[in-house]
């Protein structure tokens, strides 16, 4: 299975003045968990197909949880893998701002990543 680089973006409510700071923060946190994902997803032997996407939440312990497949990648058994790989990814404590934010995971034909958490709001 061919691994590359993963490609990570976040879109963050604006913050004021602490906007730069919390947005380096979940960069940072976002690309040490694509790093960590990228390689449980290889180990695991997902084939992702066409690509899926899987939606979780991400807990104070830096675990997604409710990982679900919210678009196929036409094998129910690579969604299974895949969510279930995601669901123990633990990569630490992550920023405040994406405590209990949902986020998508779309993992394409090439293990390329893209972790979208397009309502950052602290709960």
């Amino acid at each position: 299975m061919k691994i590359v680089p993963l490609l990570l973006s976040a879109a963050l409510l604006p913050f004021g003045g602490a906007a730069h700071a919390a947005n380096r923060a979940v960069t940072d946190y976002l690309q040490r968990a694509s790093a960590e994902a990228t390689a449980d997803l290889a180990a695991a032997g997902v084939d992702s197909g066409e690509g899926l996407t899987v939606q979780a939440r991400v807990g104070s312990d830096g675990r997604l949880t409710g990982a679900r497949v919210v678009k196929s990648s036409g094998s129910a058994e690579a969604d299974q893998k895949a969510a279930k790989v995601l669901r123990r990814l633990r990569v630490g404590a992550p920023p405040n701002v994406l405590i209990g934010a949902d986020v998508r995971i779309a993992i394409g034909p090439e293990q390329v990543l893209q972790a979208q958490n397009p309502q950052a709001t602290n709960p």
